[in-house]
Formats: structure tokens, C-alpha cells, sequence
């Protein structure tokens, strides 16, 4: 590859957006939001995945925002990071509606299941009149500086593959939703 391929050009003119200065997106990999200047995520694994931390508190819109948009059906947030501020995209109980998302996207947690290590939640979301169901995966057992256990990984993974067959498997005959995106911040090691 071209040194150029290498560029965080746009990442390097947004750094008060980005959580960690040493964590920047190449400019090729950048995901690109409507209504929204700048968010650090990137393409991995040739498009399958988004990576991005976790977003500061006035960040809750942009996220939702690439939620919708990139028609993301999973979500894994991997840190348990309680010290620094970080946007609440999420509530922690069941029913309720909030409006979130530049496009007034409609977000609703309908059911949460606790398992040792993560916590699943089944969220809807509805723009207009169309909804999707989104599993959110939060590993809560994850510090900072630290590494996870691979048992507790391990759980983690196959309950996010299984979820994501799930989604495949309800499509039918329809489009199959894309392949999971996973939304995670990057921990500090």
C-alpha cells in the first residue's frame, strides 16, 4: 500500500473528538454519517465489522446516527469504563421510548438478560415507519487496563454469533441483515 492509504489526515483535524489521541481511523477506513463531521470509526475486516470508542456525551446523536444508517443489528460494547464521561446511547431498564439520532430515531429497550460476564439487551428502533430490532452486548466484566478472561470472551462471542443467525435466519426470504457490526470501544492497554 501507498503511504497515503496510511493517512489520518481527518482524524488528526477532529482530535477533541477522539477519545484516545493514539487510536486514529485511516482516512480509507473512516465511516462516513450523515449530519455528522466526524466520528472515529473505521471499517475492519473489509467492511464486516465497525470499531469505534466509546463516545463522548454529546456524541449519543452521532452514534445512533451511524447506527441507523449502516443498518447495524449488533452491537458490542466491550469496556466497562466508569471514570472518564461517555454518551448514555443506552438506558439500563426495560420500555420507555427516547428520541436519539439526528433523524429522530426512536429507541426502546424491550428486554435485558444479565449472564455472568455481559449483559444482552434487545433494543427496537424506529424511524418513520419502519423498525429493527438490535442486540446490544455490553461486557461488563472488562476493567481498564486489563484483559478479559477467554472463557468470559469466549461466551460473549458465541452468544453475538448466535444473535446474528438469529437475525439472519428471521429475515425470510428477504435480505439478509448484514453481517454484525460491532460497536466497541478500544480499551487503553
Amino acid at each position: 500500500m501507498k503511504p497515503a492509504d496510511y493517512s489520518t489526515s481527518i482524524s488528526s483535524q477532529n482530535k477533541n473528538l477522539n477519545r484516545y489521541t493514539n487510536v486514529e481511523p485511516y482516512d480509507r477506513t473512516l465511516v462516513k454519517v450523515s449530519h455528522v463531521n466526524y466520528i472515529n470509526a473505521s471499517y475492519v475486516m473489509n467492511g464486516k465489522f465497525i470499531a469505534t470508542q466509546d463516545p463522548w456525551p454529546n456524541q449519543d446523536d452521532d452514534l445512533w446516527q451511524l447506527i441507523w444508517e449502516h443498518n447495524v443489528r449488533i452491537i458490542v460494547r466491550l469496556s466497562n469504563d466508569n471514570k472518564h464521561p461517555t454518551a448514555h446511547y443506552i438506558r439500563d431498564d426495560i420500555g420507555g421510548e427516547w428520541v436519539m439520532g439526528h433523524d429522530e430515531i426512536v429507541v426502546s429497550v424491550k428486554d435485558i438478560q444479565r449472564h455472568a460476564s455481559f449483559q444482552k439487551r434487545t433494543i427496537t428502533v424506529t424511524k418513520d415507519a419502519h423498525s429493527r430490532v438490535i442486540d446490544h452486548f455490553h461486557m461488563t466484566n472488562w476493567p481498564e487496563g486489563s484483559v478479559p478472561s477467554p472463557d468470559d470472551l469466549y461466551q460473549l462471542v458465541t452468544t453475538a454469533r448466535n444473535s446474528h443467525k438469529k437475525h439472519n435466519d428471521g429475515n425470510e426470504g428477504n435480505q439478509p441483515s448484514p453481517y454484525p457490526s460491532h460497536i466497541a470501544r478500544i480499551p487503553q492497554l
